[in-house]
Order: C-alpha cells, then sequence, then structure tokens
C-alpha cells in the first residue's frame, strides 16, 4: 500500500513557512502585549487626559489649550519646529554629499549652509519669544532636567 501524501493547510514548504510563521508570532504575542499595556497604553491615555481640563474628575474638553499655555503662541511654537527641520534637513543634505561629487556636492554644501543658516535665525527667533509666552515653569523644569 503506497501512502497517500497529506494535503492540507500545513502540509509541504509553503505550510512550513506558514507553521513557522504562526510560531513566531505566538512567541513574540506576549512581549507585545506587556509593551502595549505597560508602555503604549499609559502613554495614549496620558495624551488624552492633557487634552481636557482634568483635575480629580474630567472636565471639558479643551483641546491644545493646555499645550498653548505651556508653551506659548503658536507662532512662536512654528517657528522653534520649524527651525529644528530645517536644522534637520541641513543634516541629511549634509550626510548625503559624496566626496568624489565636485559641482553637484558644491551646489549641495551651499544648499546646507542655507539650511542651517534659516534653521538657526527660526531657533533664535521663535525661542525667546516661546519662552516669554509660555510657562514659566516648564521651562525651569527642563532646565533642571537638562542640566
Amino acid at each position: 500500500m503506497t501512502p497517500v501524501p497529506h494535503r492540507g493547510l500545513f502540509a509541504g514548504r509553503r505550510g512550513r513557512r506558514i507553521r513557522e510563521a504562526i510560531q513566531a508570532y505566538l512567541f513574540l504575542s506576549p512581549g507585545t502585549l506587556l509593551l502595549f499595556v505597560f508602555q503604549l497604553l499609559p502613554v495614549g491615555y496620558a495624551f488624552y487626559i492633557s487634552l481636557h481640563k482634568w483635575r480629580i474628575q474630567k472636565g471639558d474638553f479643551i483641546a491644545l489649550d493646555n499645550y498653548l499655555k505651556a508653551l506659548g503662541e503658536p507662532l512662536d511654537i512654528l517657528w522653534v519646529i520649524g527651525g529644528l527641520m530645517l536644522l534637520a534637513g541641513a543634516w541629511m543634505v549634509w550626510r548625503s554629499i559624496k566626496p568624489e561629487t565636485s559641482g553637484k556636492g558644491f551646489l549641495l554644501r551651499g544648499l546646507s549652509a542655507l539650511m542651517l543658516i534659516f534653521g538657526g535665525l527660526a531657533l533664535i527667533l521663535g525661542f525667546p519669544d516661546m519662552l516669554a509666552h509660555g510657562d514659566e515653569d516648564l521651562f525651569k523644569s527642563l532646565l533642571i532636567t537638562f542640566y
């Protein structure tokens, strides 16, 4: 009597790959669940709380007013974010320049220098106003934290 090959979802090479993938996900699921429950869920809940006027009980939905009170005027925040983005962009352009490029490299270096100048200018213009209009205690605590 000749054996009949088993045909099904987990038969053959394809079935072995599916079994291994399921097994890998089963091994990863406890760690993923712990990561979600103890790290991502509290951050999401803290963000949810920050969008409300919350003391002991939940208050009214105030959207981003808490962030505006802490950081200052929206235009100042945009200056700082724009400056940081320009500085990051200048760094990425600088990193993309290869030593063997001549004319193109010179142009990219000039673009990077302009981005650095305008990024620094945006930070210089936005950050002092953000400090003047924002929450003083927040910025003092940041100084203590980083220094």
